[in-house]
């Protein structure tokens, strides 16, 4: 929750970035620092992503039911 919160943060910024009367300069630094955090968060995202399919690819193991042997039920 805390990615998805500083990701509409960081795209709220940017949106409101040229209305705000910056210099050019703080534009340009406050952009690329933005774009940064968005590259990071999405790559955390992307990890946790991955993380939950591996660990949900552990959890679903085939199942066989097990049936009794012939030699088994000839023996009993």
């Amino acid at each position: 929750m805390l990615y998805a919160r500083t990701t509409a943060i960081t795209g709220l910024i940017l949106v409101l970035l040229p209305f705000l009367g910056l210099p050019t300069s703080w534009k340009m630094a406050v952009c690329i620092i933005a774009g940064i955090v968005l590259l990071y968060l999405g790559y955390k995202e992307y990890r946790i992503a991955e993380r939950h399919r591996l660990a949900r690819e552990e959890r679903t193991k085939t199942y066989t039911e097990s049936t009794p042997d012939v030699r088994d039920v000839i023996n009993s």
